[in-house]
C-alpha cells in the first residue's frame, strides 16, 4: 500500500514521502488528460518558490510552449518548498514514477544522491541565454506577483539561465 497508517501530525499530513510510513503516489488529473482536452492539457512540474534564484518556471514554460504547470501548495504560482521537493523526488523513486522538477547545479543533494541511479536528473534545454534575454528576464518582484500576467513577463526573457563562473577559494 501507499501508507501504513493515517497521518498523526501536521507534518505528516503535509508530507509527500515519509520513509517507512508513506511512499507517496502520483495520479493523472483532468488538467493532464490530453485525450479529453487536447488543446488545454498540461503536465505537472514541481516548481520552487518565486524568490529562488532564477526560478521563472511558469514564464519559461509558457513562452517556450512547454505544457507544464506547477500546482503546489505555495503561493503565488503553485510553488513547493525545498523539503517538499526532496520528498517528491524520493516518492517518485519509491513508486517508480517519472517527475519533472526545477532544480539547480552544481553540487546539490539530489544530483549527488541520484547521479548513479535510475533517478538521475536530466536537464531540459531552453533557448540559450543572451544579453538581450537576460535584460528581459522576469525579476524576483514580478515572479512573486499575485498577477499571473506579471509573473509570465516578457517572452524575450524566457531563455536558459546564464552560466556563472565558480571560484574555489
Amino acid at each position: 500500500g501507499v501508507a501504513l497508517r493515517k497521518p498523526q501530525t501536521t507534518d505528516e499530513e503535509e508530507s509527500y514521502f515519509q520513509e517507512g510510513l508513506f511512499t507517496g503516489f502520483f495520479r493523472a488529473t483532468e488538467k493532464s488528460n490530453c485525450t479529453r482536452f487536447p488543446d488545454t492539457c498540461a503536465g505537472h512540474v514541481v516548481g520552487p518558490h518565486c524568490s529562488w534564484g532564477d526560478s521563472s518556471t511558469s514564464s519559461h514554460f509558457f513562452w517556450n510552449n512547454i505544457a507544464l504547470v506547477s500546482e503546489g501548495p505555495g503561493e503565488p504560482g503553485g510553488a513547493y518548498s525545498y523539503s517538499q521537493m526532496l520528498q517528491i523526488w524520493k516518492a517518485a523513486e519509491a513508486t517508480r514514477s517519472a517527475v519533472m522538477m526545477w532544480w539547480w547545479t552544481p553540487g546539490d543533494s539530489l544530483n549527488e544522491l541520484y547521479s548513479q541511479s535510475d533517478y538521475a536528473l536530466y536537464p531540459i534545454t531552453l533557448p540559450p541565454a543572451t544579453a538581450e534575454c537576460d535584460a528581459h528576464r522576469v525579476g524576483v518582484e514580478d515572479r512573486c506577483s499575485l498577477d499571473q500576467e506579471v509573473r509570465l513577463g516578457d517572452p524575450r526573457g524566457s531563455c536558459d539561465s546564464p552560466s556563472h563562473a565558480l571560484l574555489k577559494v
